[in-house]
């Protein structure tokens, strides 16, 4: 089933941003072709879901203006998604701290236990 370029972004967006709240990157890592991000509310940052993409084929990673002492959280500005080939697709996480732009397979999700 193909989607077009806004239906993609909306799912992307709702899938990360929950109940549309201002959002905030965490954490990221990438490693071995994975890339696990952890994303919650900026209102309640202990609300965290971690979103985590396989064959990761980073395509651009930009650093904003960034001051030493400026560590995450960083404000999700913007997420988008568009269909590509082969089951993946493109993405792009836009802070106001850095722009990640990768192809990947649509992510899993998990919420971690607060136990």
């Amino acid at each position: 089933m193909k989607f077009d370029t806004f239906d993609r972004d909306k799912e992307f967006t709702s899938v990360l941003v929950r109940n549309n709240t201002h959002s905030c990157l965490k954490r990221f890592v990438l490693e071995g072709g994975v890339l696990s991000i952890t994303v919650a509310p900026f209102h309640d940052q202990a609300d965290e879901l971690v979103a985590t993409f396989s064959d990761v084929r980073l395509q651009n990673f930009d650093l904003f203006d960034f001051e030493e002492n400026d560590g995450l959280p960083w404000d999700i500005v913007g997420l988008n998604c568009k269909d590509h080939e082969d089951g993946l697709s493109f993405f792009c996480i836009h802070c106001l701290e850095c722009e990640m732009v990768f192809l990947s397979r649509w992510p899993t999700i998990t919420i971690p236990s607060t136990d």
